[in-house]
C-alpha cells in the first residue's frame, strides 16, 4: 500500500529532509502586523526572527485553514492509496480540526489524521521515523499498514522527551500567558522558566534563578536520563543569536553522550513567539533497535 505522510510547519523540518522523505507540509500563517504569511513558505525562521526583534507588537499564529490541507489531500490521493496526516497536539492549535473538516469534505475513508500530542521537532522526530518506516516497507516489499505506524509513534513518544529554558519573560507577558506585575517581578529576581512538553500540552517544568542554572537543569537531566540509553537521537532547539553558544553545547552532549546522535537547529517560528530570543532546550529519546 503506497502510503503519503503529511504534516505540518511546526514539525520543523527542513525542505531537505522533506524532499527526502517525500512529506509533504501544510504550514499554519504568522501574524505580523497587519499582515499574514504562510510559516516557512512566504516567510523563512531567518526571515521571521529578524521581523520579530524589529516589531513593535508580538506576532501571533493561526491554524491552517481546512482549504490547504484540501489542495494537499486531493494531490497526495492521485498518486497513493492513502494519506496520513500527523499533526501537532490539539491542546495546542486547532490545525487537527481543519484537517478533519478538509478530510469529512471528501468523504473518503483512506485520510487518516493524527494528533501527535507533541509539537516542534518532536513532531518532526515522529514524522520523519513513521517516513523512514513507509520507506523501508517499500524497499522490502511488505506490507505497512496505518495501524502500525500509529503504534509506532505511540511508541517513540512514550520515550521522547522536550524542555526549554527561557531567557525571558517578555513574550508571555506581551502575549497575555502571564500578568505585567508577575514578568516585573520575575524580571527583578531574575527568574527563568524551563518549559516541558507534557500529555499534549506545554506547562512550567520548573522555575530557577538564572538563565545558566535553566540550561544546566535541562542538560543534567538530559545526561541522567540517557547515560544507560544507549544509541539516542538529541536534537537542541535555540532562538539565540550566537551560535557559538549552541555549538558548545553540542560538543558537550556529545562529549558527556557518545552513543548519541546530536544536532541543532532554530525554534520553529510557531514556538519561537511565545519563547521569545535566548531560548534554549533539547529534544531527546532512545533510538529503537528497529530503526
Amino acid at each position: 500500500m503506497k502510503i503519503a505522510i503529511v504534516t505540518d510547519s511546526t514539525a520543523n523540518l527542513t525542505e531537505e529532509e522533506c524532499k527526502a522523505w517525500g512529506i509533504s507540509v501544510v504550514p499554519l500563517y504568522l501574524n505580523l502586523g497587519s499582515a499574514s504569511y504562510l510559516d516557512g513558505v512566504e516567510l523563512s525562521s531567518e526571515e521571521f526572527y529578524k521581523r520579530m526583534k524589529d516589531e513593535n507588537t508580538l506576532p501571533t499564529t493561526s491554524q491552517p485553514s481546512p482549504g490547504l490541507f484540501l489542495e494537499t489531500f486531493e494531490r497526495l490521493l492521485k498518486t497513493h492509496d492513502c494519506v496520513v496526516a500527523v499533526l501537532l497536539s490539539g491542546k495546542l492549535s486547532g490545525t487537527v480540526h481543519s484537517a478533519e473538516t478538509a478530510r469529512d469534505l471528501l468523504c473518503t475513508e483512506r485520510i487518516h489524521v493524527i494528533d501527535s500530542q507533541v509539537v516542534e521537532y518532536a513532531l518532526g522526530a515522529l514524522v520523519l521515523e513513521m517516513a523512514k518506516a513507509v520507506r523501508l516497507a517499500d524497499e522490502q516489499g511488505t506490507v505497512c499498514d496505518v495501524q502500525g505506524l500509529v503504534e509506532r509513534m505511540a511508541q517513540i513518544r512514550a520515550e521522547m522527551h522536550m524542555y526549554i529554558a527561557m531567557d525571558s519573560l517578555e513574550n508571555l507577558r506581551l502575549g497575555g500567558r502571564i500578568g505585567a506585575a508577575a514578568a516585573l517581578l520575575g524580571s527583578m529576581m531574575q527568574i527563568k522558566p524551563v518549559i516541558w512538553l507534557s500529555d499534549g500540552q506545554v506547562g512550567v517544568f520548573e522555575k530557577v534563578r538564572t538563565y545558566k542554572k535553566a540550561v544546566d537543569s535541562i542538560m543534567s537531566r538530559m545526561f541522567e536520563q540517557m547515560r544507560n540509553a544507549g544509541p539516542c537521537e538529541i536534537m537542541l532547539i535555540h532562538s539565540v543569536t550566537d551560535l557559538d553558544v549552541v555549538r558548545r553545547w553540542v560538543d558537550t552532549v556529545k562529549e558527556a553522550l557518545p552513543e548519541a546522535r546530536v544536532s541543532y537547529r532554530m525554534l520553529a517560528p510557531i514556538v519561537g513567539v511565545h519563547v521569545g530570543f535566548g531560548g534554549l532546550g533539547a529534544i531527546y529519546y532512545a533510538r529503537c533497535e528497529a530503526q
